[in-house]
């Protein structure tokens, strides 16, 4: 299912261990991530990387590719383990959103025909 802005936002925070399951974000912290959504946004948008509005939900496919870029994007400060994976998975989100708009995403769970 499709994730809102602030769905989004919040998967962010816990990756970065800065919310836990069933908190709220305090507002500056919830209005920084938003801020970078918009800018993760934006970068995408200029790459032609985008397939929905600002303001709509993201789907299902970039979820966890948007979230590992913004929770890149405030990771100062975190831990050095954390902050690797945090690294590793935004590293590859781009070209995860890439492949896929090309038409090239390749799901390793998926099953093939033979």
């Amino acid at each position: 299912m499709p994730k809102t802005k602030a769905e989004c936002r919040d998967r962010a925070l816990r990756k970065l261990g800065k919310l836990a399951i069933g908190q709220t974000a305090e507002a500056g912290i919830a209005s920084d991530m938003e801020d970078a959504y918009d800018q993760i946004y934006a970068r995408l948008e200029q790459l032609g990387l985008v397939t929905w509005s600002s303001t709509g939900s993201v789907p299902d496919e970039f979820v966890e590719d948007i979230t590992a870029m913004m929770a890149f994007e405030r990771s100062e400060g975190i831990p050095d383990s954390r902050y690797a994976r945090i690294r590793d998975d935004a590293s590859r989100a781009l070209l995860s959103i890439s492949a896929y708009i090309a038409g090239e995403y390749e799901n390793p769970r998926d099953c093939e025909d033979f």
